[in-house]
Order: C-alpha cells, then sequence, then structure tokens
C-alpha cells in the first residue's frame, strides 16, 4: 500500500469492523476493537510511517485491550512503543568450519533455499567453506541469503561465492512472490532508499566512499565534497540510523557501517553522483590528515587508542592506497604511507597479525606504488627505507638490503645525512653477518643521529 491516506481503511477491512453510519473510519475501527483482546500487525509501515504512527497512537489509547507489533526500519515514536532490532542470522565464525552436524542460522536457511531449486543439493566438508563465505559476505541477511541460494540452480556454490564480489547485481534474479520491493536485493534497498529525504540520500551515498567502519568526524568531511556542512550530518546520519540503513557500533569509539549489501548499492549510488570526485578526493584528505594525526600520538600517552583506531580504518587505508596507485598518484599514496609508517608494525601487534598483514600490506604497497608513476627522490628516498624495513621483518634479507642501498644512495644524492640514517640502521640489521660494514654503518647512523633535533634515544 503506498498511499498512508488508505491506512486506516486497509486495516478497518482486514479486521473486519463495519463502517458505522455517520462514523469515520478510524472511529468505526475503535469501536470494533474497545472491548476486545486483540493483536494487531503492521507489517512494513516506513512508508507510511506518519500515517501509521498518529493510527497506532489512537488505537492503543482507546483500546485497552489492544497490542500492536509493527515492523519498520525506523521506530513510530509513539507512547509506550518498545523498540527491538531484529538481528541478521547467525554466520560462521570466520577462519573455522562450522559443526556440520549443527550449522549456524545462516548456512540453515541457505541449505533450505538452494535444495527448494536444487534437490541434490546438500552441505558437505567440500562446500562448506564457500556456503560459509557466502553467508559472511550477505551479513546473515535473509533475503540477500535467498537470493543467493536460488542462484544455485545454476551455479555451483564456490562460483556463487566468486561472484558475490560483485553482490547487487548477483543478486538480482526475481522471484514470482513476495512485494515487488522486496523481489530483488537491489530493489529492496532501492525501495528503502526512496523513502529517505534529499539530504539523507546525500548523507548516505557518501558513506559509500568508506571500505569499513567510519566515525562521525570521517563521514563529516567527505560530505563536504557533496556540499553538505559538518553541522548538517550528525541529524541525518541520526534518520538514517533509525531508519536501519547505517548501523552504530559503541563498542569503543562510537562506528557506523554500512552492511555489505547496502554498501554496494550506496557505492554503486556514489559513482553515478555529481559529487563523485569530490567525495572521492575529500576521502583522501581525511585518510591522510587522519594519519598524520595518529603519527602524532604514537608514542604519548594515547598510543593505545590511536592504535585502535588505525586498525579500525585499515580498510580504507588500502581502499585510497587503490585509488592512489588507478590514478597514478604515487606521492599521495607515499605521503600515507610514511605516516603510517609506525602502525605497520603497531597495528599488527594490537591485531595480533604482525607478519601476515599490515607488514606485508605495507611492504607490497610500497612497491606498487613506487612503480606507479614519477616519485621525486625526496619522497623515494625514505619509502624505500621503510620497505627494507618491512622487507627485513617478515625475513626477505636479500630484497631488505636491496632496497636499503638504493635509498642511502638517494638520501647521499639529496644530502640528507639524518635522513639517510634510519636507512643506515636498518641495513647494518640486514647485513650484519658482515661485521665490519654493520658497524660502519651503525657508526654512521649514530653520527647523523647525534645532530638531530629528535634522535632515537631521548
Amino acid at each position: 500500500m503506498a498511499n498512508p491516506a488508505l491506512v486506516a481503511q486497509a486495516i478497518r477491512s482486514v479486521i473486519g469492523a463495519p463502517l458505522l453510519a455517520g462514523k469515520s473510519v478510524v472511529d468505526s475501527i475503535v469501536e470494533h476493537l474497545q472491548t476486545r483482546d486483540a493483536l494487531l500487525v503492521l507489517d512494513n509501515c516506513e512508508h507510511v510511517i506518519a500515517d501509521a504512527a498518529e493510527l497506532a497512537q489512537t488505537l492503543l489509547s482507546t483500546c485497552p485491550h489492544l497490542r500492536i507489533i509493527a515492523t519498520s526500519r525506523e521506530a513510530l515514536r509513539v507512547p509506550g512503543e518498545v523498540s527491538w532490532s531484529v538481528p541478521p542470522l547467525a554466520v560462521p565464525d570466520s577462519g573455522t568450519l562450522f559443526d556440520l552436524d549443527d550449522p549456524p542460522e545462516a548456512v540453515v536457511l541457505f541449505a533450505e533455499r538452494a535444495r527448494a531449486v536444487n534437490l541434490d543439493f546438500a552441505i558437505t566438508p567440500d562446500n562448506a567453506r564457500h556456503v560459509a563465505a557466502i553467508c559472511r559476505h550477505l551479513d546473515g541477511l535473509p533475503l540477500a541469503i535467498e537470493l543467493a541460494a536460488a542462484c544455485v540452480s545454476a551455479l555451483a556454490v564456490d562460483e556463487v561465492a566468486q561472484r558475490l564480489n560483485d553482490s547487487v547485481p548477483l543478486l538480482s534474479g526475481r522471484v514470482r512472490t513476495g512485494l515487488p520491493h522486496q523481489r530483488t536485493l537491489a530493489s529492496t534497498i532501492e525501495w528503502s532508499y526512496d523513502l529517505i529525504t534529499d539530504d539523507e540520500r546525500t548523507v548516505f551515498t557518501c558513506a559509500g566512499v568508506f571500505a569499513g567502519s567510519f566515525a562521525l568526524d570521517s563521514l563529516e568531511t567527505v560530505c563536504c565534497g557533496a556540499g553538505v556542512s559538518g553541522s548538517e550530518v550528525i541529524g541525518l546520519l541520526t534518520s538514517l540510523v533509525d531508519k536501519s540503513l547505517i548501523g552504530v557500533s559503541h563498542a569503543m569509539d562510537t562506528r557506523y557501517r554500512l552492511l555489505e549489501t547496502v554498501r554496494a548499492f550506496a557505492r554503486t549510488k556514489l559513482l553515478s553522483s555529481p559529487f563523485h570526485d569530490e567525495v572521492e578526493r575529500a576521502h583522501t584528505r581525511w585518510a591522510l590528515g587522519f594519519a598524520i594525526e595518529a603519527n602524532s600520538h604514537v608514542f604519548g600517552a594515547e598510543r593505545a587508542t590511536w592504535i585502535r583506531r588505525i586498525a579500525d580504518s585499515f580498510d580504507d587505508f588500502r581502499a585510497v592506497l587503490e585509488r592512489c596507485q588507478d590514478q597514478a598518484d604515487p606521492v599521495t599514496g607515499l605521503g600515507l604511507l610514511t605516516a603510517m609508517e609506525p602502525f605497520l608494525v603497531e597495528v599488527g601487534d594490537h591485531e595480533g597479525f604482525l607478519t601476515t598483514t599490515a607488514v606485508v600490506d605495507g611492504a607490497s604497497w610500497l612497491e606498487r606504488l613506487v612503480n606507479a608513476g614519477e616519485v621525486p627522490s625526496g619522497v623515494l628516498a625514505p619509502m624505500l627505507s621503510t620497505r627494507g624495513f618491512l622487507l627485513m621483518l617478515q625475513g626477505n634479507d636479500l630484497a631488505a638490503t636491496e632496497a636499503l642501498e638504493q635509498s642511502i644512495e638517494l638520501f647521499e644524492q639529496c644530502g640528507d645525512a639524518i635522513g639517510k640514517a634510519p636507512a643506515e640502521q636498518y641495513l647494518a640489521s640486514a647485513v650484519w653477518e658482515d661485521q665490519q660494514r654493520s658497524h660502519d654503518l651503525l657508526l654512521s647512523a649514530i653520527a647523523a643521529f647525534e645532530h638531530s633535533d629528535d634522535p632515537p634515544w631521548q
């Protein structure tokens, strides 16, 4: 039902209340329910939210034995209302195989729907990890899982998992039942998007630039690229949270996030928007500024807090680095990595994946950005030093030595003895078996550090 004016009439018709002579539709409903024990269910009422809320308040205040359950993307906000957020289905933990005899809820739903289109389908040790990946990727959303399972009629489970990298286009096969806005995942999200205001759409679309969770100030920065002032963002963001388009967590810092399927939709809207380029530039500026600010706190009293914040934003740093590579802008990307250098190790310690994620990531990005375009010697020299250090942490002393020697050569060309000192210190460790060379490098580094305003031993 799309017409708010028909809400009361629809309820009267469903509950079988006669239209009393000389009475309004609402009065006729009240007369019918006033003395009855009744439960009234208002389903999917967000598109008629104001009228549904007004009618609910009238009925609850005049019908003492009436209870109402309303499903909506936002609360009705009537007196006595108790809101309960319906969580997604439980999904398998990452990195572990679920119990085939007692699978999580999302896996059970996937299997049921897959068998509906392919009678031979069963969860086996061979396909379990692919099913688990699908359920995790879709955040346990029932509609998304049902649509993914429907693809098993034409694709193997591993193919479905692979294609979910482009989740919304894949999940567009229509079912023949259900409300029109529920027949595809894309149309479900589009339907919710159509119900919000233009300003809310702008903020929602801007949120699509984030690859992971984000803080309020981050969103305020990127929304400036779309012409939305920072002071306006909090109210619009709160409304989007109320309407279940953006999620919020208060675990440590307050963080916001979009479910992956919703993020894919928001990203599509952003790509086609007139402010796409400005928002992406604002996102890059935010990442660089945030990393520089974090760098200034890495050895201070708030060290642990900033390590956690950097870890929370790692997905977005990767997105910015990839953008810099794609746009042949290595200088900006290398500037970001320079600011992040202390965290390429510290984040690993914080998250427990020192040599498998942060360090490897940093070394890989340095190599990709160095080869992405022309880089001035003054920028390239410290980057090669950092890359050598990260390669050394991976145990690749041969590659580390090559990068550090190149760094030292460039620092010497620039006449930067103090900048060269860390590279000499790292190289001394990489070539430790050559004791004389290692000794000479350390002496040179110490001599340079002694002339520095900020020697490492302070």
